[in-house]
């Protein structure tokens, strides 16, 4: 029975911890950030790749063709996004200075508590006058 347009079986906790772990974070509450660097130093690319036919399992063979061939570190982040989304949480990116380095980086946030920007609240109420 498929659950949703992605995966056959719905990820359970047990392999998003492990998908975590190969970014450096301990777990979804973890509020650390990585960067597309952290990834590269923690050869999380072949970590991904050891791990490819249990992911295979979970996602649609469809789909599995498309995320899993030739894994790269902006897959990485793409399948970590995926995966965690089904348990309500989300990764938001932030480009910082690291080092005089300009990096993305990443964090595990609640998809409630993400920012919202309505519009109603970001319009003010402006007069100019001209005298």
């Amino acid at each position: 029975m498929v659950k949703n347009q992605l995966f056959r079986i719905l990820p359970d906790i047990e392999i998003i911890k492990i998908l975590l772990e190969s970014v450096g974070l301990s777990s979804l509450e973890d509020t650390n950030f990585f960067t597309k660097e952290t990834i590269n130093e923690l050869n999380t690319q072949d970590k991904f790749n050891e791990i490819k036919d249990k992911l295979e399992s979970y996602y649609l063979p469809c789909k599995s063709k498309v995320y899993l061939s030739a894994i790269n570190d902006k897959k990485c982040i793409t399948i970590i996004r995926q995966f965690i989304k089904v348990h309500n949480y989300t990764l938001i990116s932030k480009e910082r200075y690291i080092n005089r380095k300009k990096l993305c980086v990443y964090r595990l946030i609640k998809l409630d508590d993400k920012p919202k920007l309505s519009p109603k609240s970001s319009k003010k109420d402006i007069v100019i006058s001209f005298e």
